[in-house]
């Protein structure tokens, strides 16, 4: 067996010592093989669970979120309809108003003309 000074560690082993060690070696890979799947089976399994979980709750937060502002839209598309509305009836309230004025004027306009009339004859 030989040290060399850098950090490299060279080791020289006998033919017999080498062929076994890399038996052992091979066999061990071998033998990790399926743990090593079933590990890597495990972590992704781990993996999409905690992403799943944290998927649905951004989903749920974005949900929440989008409900709150389409449910805000809502109530201003209602109160814009109640303001048209209120605009609407008083406009109606005004103009009937003047409706009704032109209505008394005309039947005074009727009522002198009348008079008038009576008075030449």
């Amino acid at each position: 067996m030989k040290i060399k000074t850098d950090p490299v560690v060279s080791l020289s082993l006998p033919p017999l010592f080498t062929h076994q060690y890399a038996e052992s070696v091979h066999q061990l890979l071998q033998s990790t093989g399926p743990l090593q799947v079933s590990a890597h089976e495990q972590g992704m399994r781990d993996a999409f669970l905690y992403i799943n979980n944290t998927v649905q709750s951004i989903v749920k937060v974005h949900d929440s979120e989008v409900n709150d502002s389409l449910q805000a839209l809502a109530a201003a598309q209602r109160l814009l309809l109640a303001h048209d509305h209120a605009i609407a009836v008083h406009t109606l309230r005004r103009l009937y108003t003047e409706l009704h004025e032109v209505e008394q004027q005309i039947s005074r306009h009727h009522d002198l003309a009348s008079c008038e009339r009576k008075r030449v004859r």
